[in-house]
């Protein structure tokens, strides 16, 4: 039978360690502007990785996720009944002023947490359900 995890728990933790992470990264890096602190998540094995990116390396990104966006609405918006599924394509691929993934932080995998009681939390319960409560979805 799952337990349920203790969510208040590990959002202490990830508070406490996530202010740990940033002053350890303000003081490794003091001469890089950060533009973003994250946590990105690997709910079925429990792991929450620690991101920071830079503004560079933000908006770099930004503009190339920009330039894939447009050229596949452009592609979808070239065909004759586009207009059909228009709000579809144009609400799942959004324009970002930002980094839009962790993946590509220039610091993605600054500091890692294991939640041993998360392991396998995807075979029983929805991922909505699970990371609205502790506020860890991303646009």
């Amino acid at each position: 039978m799952f337990k349920e995890p203790d969510w208040d728990a590990a959002e202490a933790l990830l508070i406490e360690e996530g202010h740990r992470a940033i002053e350890n990264f303000s003081a490794t890096h003091a001469s890089e502007l950060c533009s973003t602190f994250a946590f990105d998540v690997d709910y079925s094995f429990g792991d929450v990785m620690i991101c920071f990116d830079t503004s560079d390396n933000s908006l770099l990104h930004a503009k190339r996720h920009e330039a894939r966006t447009l050229k596949a609405w452009d592609a979808m918006l070239g065909t004759e009944k586009s207009w059909e599924n228009a709000q579809y394509y144009i609400q799942r691929d959004r324009l970002c002023s930002s980094n839009p993934h962790t993946a590509d932080f220039k610091y993605p995998n600054f500091g890692r947490l294991h939640f041993p009681d998360w392991e396998g939390i995807s075979e029983t319960t929805s991922f909505q359900s699970i990371l609205i409560p502790l506020g860890i979805l991303s646009c």
